[in-house]
């Protein structure tokens, strides 16, 4: 084998797997309960690399994210199906120590169920991801109140975001495409932020991943016929000298 061939399968290789990935803890939310934090989430509330919740003691109906024990792909997912006013969209996140692992181009993927049975206004479903560039820099999440996420700017940079209102019809892939992680961060930050009007309606988020984007079949192709060109233009061009 040419060491061009082997260039060219090394390519097809590199291209087909998914290099550095943020390793995200219980992505398919397994374990069973969350770690409960007050209305913010900070770097003081010693809950690294674990999914928290809000958990309002003050709300009488305790309407706040649950881990089914059932359900999702494979069994176990985070469930904001409440049903309350518009006054508070509860939220989880988790904060991945990353050390700087994960750089470049990344997509997010997650599994998303939306169903709104209360046809006289839309769910809300937020998703945010943020950098921290020093985690020892102090950072504070809101993880109640209208506002679909607030952040410490001052030491969180927002790489993407997104919001679905639109009935999934059951568990559908979301992607966030070309998070740019740049050189790196400490920490990564992922937060799910949701409200639904009635207590029939469903939203659940399973299978959390963040990592570099598989090409698509077409894009292996083409780097495979690249190659074959190559190789028969290179073979060519021996002949031709011999003659």
């Amino acid at each position: 084998m040419t060491k061009l061939a082997t260039l060219l399968i090394a390519v097809a290789c590199l291209m087909a797997t998914k290099a550095q990935a943020v390793s995200i803890t219980d992505p398919g939310f397994s374990g069973g309960t969350f770690t409960e934090v007050n209305t913010t989430f900070t770097d003081t509330d010693n809950a690294l690399d674990q999914w928290v919740n809000y958990g309002n003691s003050f709300d009488p109906d305790d309407r706040n994210w649950t881990m089914p024990a059932t359900g999702g792909d494979p069994d176990g997912y985070a469930d904001g199906t409440f049903g309350n006013s518009t006054s508070y969209r509860r939220a989880i996140y988790q904060a991945v120590t990353d050390d700087k692992a994960t750089t470049g181009l990344m997509d997010m993927t997650f599994d998303l169920n939306l169903v709104d049975v209360a046809a006289f206004s839309a769910n809300d479903f937020n998703v945010a991801i943020w950098g921290i560039v020093d985690s020892s820099s102090a950072f504070s999440f809101s993880t109640t109140g209208t506002a679909v996420f607030n952040a410490n700017v001052g030491a969180a940079i927002l790489l993407g975001s997104a919001t679905y209102t639109m009935d999934t019809v059951g568990w559908q892939t979301q992607t966030l495409s070309g998070l740019d992680f740049g050189t790196g961060y400490d920490l990564v930050v992922i937060g799910f932020k949701s409200n639904n009007y009635s207590s029939a309606d469903t939203v659940g988020v399973d299978n959390v991943a963040i990592a570099v984007p598989v090409p698509e079949p077409a894009s292996l192709a083409a780097v495979g016929l690249a190659g074959v060109g190559l190789l028969a233009l290179r073979r060519f061009r021996r002949h031709g000298r011999k003659s």
